[in-house]
């Protein structure tokens, strides 16, 4: 299987904002989607790269979070919009556009510096992140009726569920950026559909199809050597929208086999044509 889309995080590139540009990669045409870094310059990043020949259609922009916050300048957010054709023509309940939103959530840091701002319920990252895929979803609502699906693809630094970690019972891990329990319970808001709450509903496209899948992880510190030991954190997620079918999502996995960095990628296959 060949991939028709990958998304990059952290590539640290020295561009300025964002843009979308393309090219040419073993024979095939990739259009190639970027947000860079206004803060400081080689540091974070994300970039979302497609074949041209199979969605044409396609666009790709930064998506706003927080501008005012210097987290909302570190080129973290990408936005790849596909019209749904089929959707659109049917009209009704079908959907018209997919969102696939390429994220790289700000860490809370060795001392935890950022945690504050990142679990504010109103004010912090991951508020206003669930604010921006509000948005999104409304924005396709507006433009293209009756709406679309939002994808959430990316390193969301946190390590959801006891599952999610090798170590839950260390009393430590409770004060260990992306395991404090304030960013495990504002991490979870993006799945929860709890009435009162701030939750999106949205769904764990792993967790759909492997729900009691142990060990599978997607990051491990090269300092303290972990990964021969699977010792390891559940960091990066896809998220697929509430109103999106189940069957839509065929395959997830995390492809641990592949080396070259402390994550690993994470795999999506998505039947387009059930989210139609």
């Amino acid at each position: 299987m060949e991939a028709e889309l990958v998304a990059l995080l952290g590539g640290e590139g020295g561009g300025e904002g964002g843009g979308e540009g393309g090219g040419e990669e073993g024979g095939a045409a990739w259009q190639v989607g970027w947000a860079c870094s206004t803060a400081r310059k080689g540091y974070a990043g994300v970039a979302t790269a497609w074949r041209a020949a199979r969605f044409p259609a396609a666009t790709c922009a930064p998506l706003l979070v927080d501008e005012a916050h210097v987290a909302g300048q570190e080129g973290r957010t990408l936005a790849w919009r596909l019209p749904l054709r089929r959707g659109a023509a049917r009209g009704g309940a079908a959907a018209s556009r997919l969102s696939l939103i390429n994220v790289y959530t700000p860490n809370a840091g060795a001392k935890l510096e950022r945690l504050a701002y990142r679990v504010h319920p109103t004010e912090g990252w991951d508020a206003r992140f669930r604010s921006a895929l509000r948005s999104e979803a409304a924005a396709a609502a507006a433009a293209d009726a009756p709406g679309g699906h939002v994808c959430v693809g990316g390193d969301l630094n946190v390590a959801v569920e006891d599952i999610d970690f090798y170590n839950p019972a260390a009393r430590h891990v409770a004060k260990q950026a992306g395991l404090t329990p304030e960013e495990r319970a504002s991490a979870r808001l993006l799945t929860s559909a709890a009435p009162g709450t701030d939750g999106l509903g949205m769904r764990d496209c792993f967790r759909l199809r492997h729900p009691h899948a142990a060990g599978q992880y997607t990051y491990w510190s090269q300092r303290a050597r972990n990964r021969p030991l699977n010792r390891g954190l559940r960091l990066d997620y896809f998220l697929l929208s509430s109103g999106a079918p189940p069957a839509a999502v065929l395959e997830a996995q995390h492809l641990q086999q592949l080396l070259g960095s402390d994550h690993a990628p994470v795999l999506l296959e998505l039947d387009l044509a059930q989210l139609e």
